[in-house]
């Protein structure tokens, strides 16, 4: 792949990394799919949270 992000072949635009274990670097868990929704949810429910306290005070 050249610097510009396209195949130096073909032309076309890269795909990316393979998903999942297909990629080498996958070693833990920390950043599939249903981690990072669990992270979002937490998320969003800090925020309501820090929203009700501010409601309050």
């Amino acid at each position: 792949m050249q610097k510009n992000g396209r195949c130096r072949m073909h032309g076309g635009a890269s795909s990316g990394a393979p998903r999942g274990k297909r990629n080498g670097m996958y070693k833990h868990g920390c950043y599939t799919a249903e981690a990072i929704e669990q992270q979002r949810e937490l998320n969003r429910w800090i925020r309501t949270m820090r929203q009700a306290a501010q409601e309050v005070a």
